[in-house]
């Protein structure tokens, strides 16, 4: 299995386990949508990594960064599989801005509640066809990569 993974991934998945099991090759791709693909298959899975809930929070409350999000959500739309692969459980969203990376000397300056701001995310879950995937932390979220892009590896590899 070749996963491709965009070029502006600044700390990517599959650099030392998975590679070392030999099951996987990983290369640096330009990517139309998501981090994260499988070479052939980039119209049939496509995998977003969200580090924070500060970094989902920046994609959504800050205009020009929530302009560029919706459109790799219409992107991604388009895709037969496409996830949000979170680093963070769910219960970020409703302790945001707790625990979300931003700085304790900044968060007096969010406007936006974790009631809202789930919201807009349940907006995102409806409108478009992406799922999101919470997991307890990186490690965890890296093996959910994995084992989604594994997935869908063997299931085309049936198909075909």
């Amino acid at each position: 299995m070749h996963i491709l993974i965009d070029t502006r991934e600044q700390r990517p998945f599959f650099q030392t386990f998975f590679k070392a099991d030999g099951d996987i090759r990983t290369s640096p791709a330009a990517m139309g949508a998501g981090d994260y693909t499988i070479e052939g298959l980039e119209d049939f899975i496509a995998i977003e990594r969200k580090a924070s809930s500060g970094e989902l929070y920046n994609n959504l409350a800050k205009k020009t960064m929530k302009e560029r999000f919706h459109r790799e959500m219409e992107k991604l739309d388009t895709i037969q599989r496409a996830y949000i692969v979170c680093e963070f459980p769910e219960q970020d969203l409703h302790t945001f801005p707790k625990n979300s990376g931003i700085p304790a000397s900044k968060q007096r300056y969010i406007k936006m509640s974790a009631k809202y701001f789930r919201k807009l995310i349940h907006e995102i879950k409806d409108g478009y066809n992406v799922e999101f995937v919470f997991c307890e932390n990186r490690e965890h979220a890296e093996d959910v990569a994995y084992s989604l892009l594994k997935e869908a590896w063997n299931d085309f590899s049936d198909i075909s």
